[in-house]
């Protein structure tokens, strides 16, 4: 399991995945993008931004999958 968490995310804290390790889900990457919200874009005067999402959790994102792949 991949996950990719904005730390502002108002409806899934990110510390949730330490509870997730925790239970004991398999989590291969895990990444927490500090200033990014729920739809990874930033706060615009201290409210959620719903995009554009940030280029570098795409290229993030992009590599997680491709590393699952090529191990599979």
């Amino acid at each position: 399991m991949a996950v990719f968490q904005g730390r502002n995310d108002f409806v899934t804290p990110a510390d949730e995945i330490e509870r997730f390790k925790k239970d004991g889900l398999n989590i291969h990457t895990a990444h927490v993008y500090d200033g990014l919200g729920r739809a990874f874009s930033p706060d615009l005067n201290g409210k959620p931004t719903l995009g554009p999402i940030e280029s570098y959790v795409l290229d993030d994102i992009v590599a997680a999958a491709t590393a699952f792949t090529e191990s599979s």
